[in-house]
């Protein structure tokens, strides 16, 4: 996990920045969403991951904003759509 906080992120438009980091939060969303994918082959819905951690939807959103712009993860589709990319 230590790994995680001190690399740097590549934004999903492609420019570095350093400075682009994931919450907490969004670490621990990151790990759900891999465990989850690699157990059911398919990523856990948004629901899904609120009920799993305890957290509102604007908690969720932002957290998930700062993943898909370090490059931890990619949205695709309309539901069960957060794909890790780690």
């Amino acid at each position: 996990m230590n790994n995680l906080i001190n690399m740097p992120f590549n934004r999903s438009d492609g420019m570095e920045d350093n400075k682009v980091a994931p919450t907490m939060l969004g670490i621990k969303i990151f790990k759900y969403i891999k465990k989850y994918y690699e157990k059911n082959d398919i990523p856990p819905t948004q629901q899904e991951i609120m009920d799993e951690l305890k957290t509102t939807k604007n908690g969720l959103r932002y957290a998930v904003q700062k993943l898909i712009d370090c490059g931890m993860i990619k949205k695709r589709g309309a539901t069960r759509n957060l794909y890790p990319t780690l």
